[in-house]
Parts: C-alpha cells; structure tokens; sequence
C-alpha cells in the first residue's frame, strides 16, 4: 500500500531537512509501507527481502541467480 502525495511530501520535508545523512545525500531514502515488515507472520521472510533488496540491489541479484543459496519455503 502507497502513502497518499501529501504524506509522502511530509516526510520527505523530515527527510530533507537532515543534509548530513549520506542516504539524504545521496537520495537514498526509500519509502516502505508493507504488511510483510509491519506484522509479524509467515511473510516476514519475504519483507526482510524486500528491505535487503533496496539496502543491497547487486547483492540480491546475485543471491537470487545462485542456485546453490539457501532458500526459505514460499
């Protein structure tokens, strides 16, 4: 589920306002609103993924193309 525009823009301004961070810096601040991080169940592996993917891009990439890495069951 999206945040609507205006409260996407309100914490962007939190963001924004904090120029030391080098993920502000660097435009790395990444929005995540997802049931699979916020309430703890059998798709919490999926959300950790998740968040390791935007942490980690290349790095999920290559686990995702080994097919020797361990797997969680879907």
């Amino acid at each position: 589920r999206r945040l609507d525009a205006a409260t996407r823009q309100r914490e962007a301004a939190v963001w924004n306002a904090l120029p030391a961070l080098p993920a502000v810096r660097n435009h790395r601040i990444f929005e995540i609103n997802d049931e699979r991080l916020a309430i703890p169940g059998p798709r919490l592996p999926d959300g950790v993924r998740l968040f390791a993917s935007l942490l980690h891009p290349n790095a999920m990439h290559q686990a995702a193309s080994n097919p020797h890495a361990p797997q969680t069951p879907q």
